[in-house]
């Protein structure tokens, strides 16, 4: 079995337990992090994405070249020892169609790695709550998923339609503190309080090197 078949079994089986028991509290996540097939698909689909290297300079090609079962083995034992700590995150400014930048965070490749494990391990108990009427930014769905559907509900007579958007909102850190408070209260009822946070590896998923150098936290818990 290749190490994709076997994130997405073990995926397969946290989400049917996420979907038959909506209060069911998940324990022992952390060490699921630190599985090495689940490293090496973390690795393989980071590497898949490409990208430009972080703050620390490291390309793909680089660790290819010393050699990826060495890099992703340091990154194990750094978990399994809770000493894992991200890098800042390298701040880039991309032009958006009306004239403005758009800043863009590009983390290390080694905390890239990191927060894809997370993602592997934690998405499929979150997805599991989604209503089938979203589209953005979940597995296998797409932008033209969601326009299909619009077209359906048109041909039913459904005409109308409800555009909202919110301006920059990963830059407003009143909004980004909300929007964390609703997901902590989601994730208490989803994974159990057992684990410390103050060693869980993805406590800080990101840190943003800001305007005046200051660092902004983005907390993300697994217990």
């Amino acid at each position: 079995m290749s190490d994709d078949e076997r994130v997405r079994s073990f995926q397969r089986k946290l989400y049917q337990k996420s979907k038959q028991e909506e209060t069911f509290r998940f324990y022992v996540l952390y060490d699921k992090l630190c599985l090495p097939y689940v490293l090496r698909e973390a690795y393989k689909r980071c590497r898949k994405n490409g990208g430009s290297p972080g703050v620390d300079g490291v390309t793909f090609a680089s660790i290819e070249d010393a050699g990826v079962d060495g890099f992703l083995e340091r990154i194990r034992n750094e978990l399994e020892q809770e000493t894992y700590r991200p890098e800042m995150v390298r701040r880039v400014y991309i032009p958006k169609a009306n004239g403005k930048m758009r800043p863009l965070g590009i983390p290390t490749i080694k905390d890239r790695v990191v927060q894809t494990a997370c993602k592997l391990v934690i998405e499929p108990i979150f997805e599991a709550d989604f209503q089938d009427e979203s589209y953005g930014f979940r597995p296998r769905r797409s932008a033209g998923q969601a326009v299909a559907t619009i077209r359906e509900h048109l041909k039913r007579g459904y005409d109308q339609v409800y555009d909202a958007d919110l301006s920059s909102y990963f830059e407003n850190a009143g909004q980004r503190r909300r929007r964390h408070n609703q997901w902590w209260k989601k994730q208490q009822g989803r994974n159990a309080p057992g684990r410390s946070h103050q060693s869980a590896p993805c406590e800080y998923l990101s840190q943003y090197s800001g305007q005046s150098g200051e660092p902004e936290q983005w907390h993300l818990l697994v217990s």
